[in-house]
């Protein structure tokens, strides 16, 4: 080996030829190429120059998506085990659902398409961690970027029972109202009710603090509300006290006393029409008309308390065979199980004995 051939000499001698821009012997294979402004690896110099890849996210957002995350997995953690979070993988674009299509129309309309974004977003992954349906209120409660969730309140327009009594006359009026309204087919005239007609009628808050009427919170628990109506169209009976079993009963009594009012006016129209009918005969048609619609009513309602609380009469209680339990036992299987508690066979045998006595006595009909 010549002197120049040393390992000391090949270092200074890849030394010199960088220095002089020459590469040195491993420098092609030996060489990292690092572009901060892009998202992907690359694997030679040229390709760090092209423009084609996406721009990297700012640091300052970064951070922002970080401290958010970090406060949604803390959040969550101290929730108990049997705590859902309120998610949904279903984007918000299918949404079929009258009722959630009016929800969403509350917070499409009074807010800016930035904070429309990012409340969708923040509905899609899952920081929204508690959804409370009241009567006449929402309260929700959603992560963000301090350790304990913003608060957030959608307050419905108040309804008094005439309100409701106007519903329940709207569904009996119209064919398979009920079945429909399990489907989430309502009305927009039952939606006015039991909803609001226009967004100006509902009250958004949050204790955010943005300065924004509808911010990003109330933008995320709204999008989680119509997903959950439009899931279970019955929630949305719930917001005014109402359910299935209750607004059926009531839509049956809206529905008879409309048959009432339509049999009375049928009767008068008939006398009227009769040539010859004094204005005495037409009111005196008209309140027998009404009175047997009343009578009828009225006996339908005394059959529906009778059996509500006297009930129908009890079937005669069944007289089943007896079955051979004894005969039918593996004996060795029952005399494994008593010696665990006897002491001697003698107690073994007793043991066995008495139960068979027991039963004997339990099956015997003549005692």
């Amino acid at each position: 080996m010549s002197p120049r051939d040393t390992p000391d000499n090949d270092k200074n001698n890849d030394k010199r030829d960088r220095a002089q821009g020459v590469p040195g012997r491993g420098d092609e294979d030996n060489v990292t190429y690092v572009n901060f402004g892009k998202r992907r690896k690359v694997t030679s110099a040229e390709e760090t120059l092209r423009d084609d890849a996406q721009p990297a996210q700012a640091p300052l957002e970064n951070l922002r998506d970080s401290i958010e995350q970090s406060a949604v997995e803390h959040h969550n953690r101290q929730q108990p085990r049997w705590s859902k979070r309120i998610t949904s993988d279903k984007p918000r674009d299918s949404i079929f659902n009258p009722a959630a299509e009016r929800i969403m129309k509350f917070v499409t309309t009074t807010t800016d398409s930035g904070r429309l974004s990012r409340g969708r977003k923040y509905a899609r992954a899952g920081h929204v961690v508690d959804l409370d349906l009241r009567v006449g209120a929402i309260h929700g409660q959603v992560a963000g970027s301090q350790n304990q969730p913003f608060s957030v309140l959608i307050q419905l327009p108040y309804r008094d029972k005439s309100d409701i009594e106007k519903v329940t006359g709207m569904l009996a009026r119209s064919a398979n109202s009920i079945r429909r309204a399990m489907r989430g087919d309502v009305d927009p005239e039952v939606l006015d009710i039991l909803l609001a007609p226009t967004a100006d009628d509902v009250r958004l808050d949050c204790d955010c603090p943005d300065y924004g009427h509808v911010c990003k919170h109330i933008v995320a628990v709204a999008d989680r509300l119509a997903a959950r109506i439009d899931a279970d169209p019955l929630d949305l009976f719930t917001l005014r006290g109402l359910n299935i079993h209750a607004l059926n009963t009531m839509v049956m009594e809206s529905a008879q006393s409309i048959a009432q009012e339509s049999t009375a006016e049928a009767a008068e129209e008939d006398s009227a029409q009769m040539p010859g009918t004094s204005p005495a005969d037409t009111d005196k048609n008209r309140d027998s008309a009404t009175n047997t619609a009343s009578s009828a009513s009225a006996k339908a309602r005394s059959i529906n308390n009778d059996l509500f609380w006297n009930g129908r009469e009890v079937p005669d209680m069944p007289e089943p065979k007896v079955a051979p339990a004894i005969d039918d036992s593996d004996p060795e299987l029952l005399r494994k199980a008593m010696r665990a508690v006897s002491h001697t066979n003698v107690d073994l045998l007793r043991a066995v004995s008495d139960i068979e006595d027991l039963y004997h006595f339990m099956t015997d009909r003549s005692t």
